[in-house]
């Protein structure tokens, strides 16, 4: 019987290490959104999602809208105490982009603006899982 992997997550590092553990191989057809559920004692549960064939996050609305959702789900199935952890995907080589920063700081900004407790933070190219700063985030 295998054992999940369910390593605490309370550091950027613990996420980045986690990500880079859980996303091999690397390379995308086209940006997905890619998160677990991390419990009121940092543990992941053991299940991830992706949001395939991801539209622009920083079109219209978009980044709101899915936060809106990902909120209702996190309250409705998990409850207080819980909490998303994210990663951004996208096919190309090299590090990440301006457009990349925009896509994490619109999700960001549509995670705050409906209360959704998330660590978002993270970027997958073809070539890499990169951690962005929370400056890239949070930034207006």
């Amino acid at each position: 019987m295998d054992i999940p992997y369910t390593p605490l997550l309370r550091t950027q590092l613990e996420i980045e290490r986690f990500w880079q553990r859980l996303m091999k191989p690397l390379g995308w057809a086209h940006a997905s959104l890619w998160f677990v559920v991390v419990g009121p004692d940092d543990r992941p549960l053991p299940v991830m999602n992706e949001i395939d064939e991801l539209p622009d996050l920083t079109s219209g609305d978009v980044a709101g809208y899915l936060a809106e959702r990902l909120g209702g789900i996190l309250l409705r199935r998990f409850g207080a105490g819980h909490r998303y952890v994210l990663l951004y995907s996208r096919p190309g080589r090299g590090r990440p982009t301006e457009h990349d920063r925009a896509c994490l700081r619109a999700l960001g900004a549509g995670l705050r603006r409906h209360a959704v407790p998330a660590d978002v933070g993270h970027i997958a190219t073809d070539t890499g899982i990169y951690p962005m700063a929370g400056d890239d985030i949070l930034a207006a």
